[in-house]
Order: C-alpha cells, then sequence, then structure tokens
C-alpha cells in the first residue's frame, strides 16, 4: 500500500487525497512510514493473579475424574466439598477444566441426566 501511495504522490497526487481513496487517514501512513505495517500495539502480557497453577489444575482434574465423584458434575461437586471444608475452585473452574479444549487428548462421557436436578 504504501508503494501505491508513493507512486500517486510521485504522479502528482496529494497523500492525503490517496490515503483517502484507499480508506485510510494520513496520521496512519504517517505511522506505517515510521515504524512499518508491523501492529505495534502492546497488550498485557502479564498473567493474572489468580491464575490456576498446574499443580492446582491436576488436582482439580483428579478430583472430578475420582470413582467418588465419576456421577456428578461440578455443580454437585463444590457443594459437597465446601461441607468438607475443601475448596478447589469454582463451577465454571471445574467445567473449563473437564472441557475437551483444555484436556484434547481425554475423552470424557457426562451423565447428562445428572446436569439438571
Amino acid at each position: 500500500m504504501l508503494k501505491l501511495i508513493s507512486e500517486a504522490c510521485k504522479s502528482g497526487a496529494r497523500k492525503s487525497k490517496a490515503a483517502q481513496l484507499l480508506g485510510l487517514t494520513i496520521r496512519t501512513l504517517q505511522r506505517w512510514s515510521k515504524n512499518g505495517l508491523l501492529d505495534s500495539r502492546k497488550g498485557s502480557r502479564a498473567d493474572p493473579g489468580n491464575k490456576l497453577s498446574d499443580d492446582e489444575k491436576t488436582r482439580i482434574a483428579n478430583v472430578l475424574e475420582s470413582p467418588e465423584f465419576a456421577e456428578s458434575n461440578p455443580n454437585q461437586i463444590v457443594p459437597i466439598l465446601a461441607y468438607q471444608g475443601i475448596y478447589l475452585g469454582s463451577e465454571s473452574t471445574m467445567y473449563r477444566i473437564l472441557s475437551p479444549s483444555f484436556r484434547p487428548n481425554v475423552k470424557i462421557y457426562y451423565n447428562y441426566s445428572l446436569l439438571y436436578f
């Protein structure tokens, strides 16, 4: 795109008009000329402070797969563990750990009749 605009400018066109034809602003052209076409935006690179460690994820997965909770869903498991004074994570965290996207090589069969009681 920068080549197209530079060719247009060499032919006598104004840079702002050439940019306008391409749907760009003059400021965008200035930024691209200076920095190149790379995206220079900076997002947050820090992990959240409450991110689960691998050990915590493994512990939750082990509890979810244990024979005691094999027929239960996280909606039932969390209150049982809370009654015992154990907090491993929220229901949504447990569902996230159960999801195939979290553990692609593990096939889990849900008992959907237990999801709604």
